[in-house]
């Protein structure tokens, strides 16, 4: 469940990299546990079946993760759509994802 994975994220403050994928447990709960994840740098989402309304929940998860640098977010295809993809411009906010390559 989100409750005991956010235990286990809380106690690796130094991990860099994540793998969700397949997962669909993402939604407005996680916008706090970026805050555990101070060093992250790779996110992997893929085939986690995010909805086009998860896109602005998740645009302000990503907007906190400042050291992100790689993102996978292949097979979730009602988010990579124009409602999807607007969702989360405006969870980014101005300052984007400037680490991102």
């Amino acid at each position: 469940t989100y409750e005991e994975l956010r235990g286990v994220l809380a106690k690796s403050p130094n991990l860099t990299s994540l793998c969700l994928s397949g997962n669909v447990f993402i939604g407005e709960g996680w916008v706090d546990l970026a805050a555990c994840l101070p060093l992250l740098s790779e996110l992997k989402l893929a085939q986690c079946g995010l909805p086009a309304a998860a896109g602005e929940t998740l645009g302000a998860i990503l907007a906190q993760l400042l050291r992100l640098r790689r993102l996978e977010l292949d097979d979730n295809a009602d988010l990579l759509t124009a409602e999807g993809l607007s969702g989360l411009a405006r969870g980014l906010g101005a300052a984007g994802l400037p680490a991102l390559e």
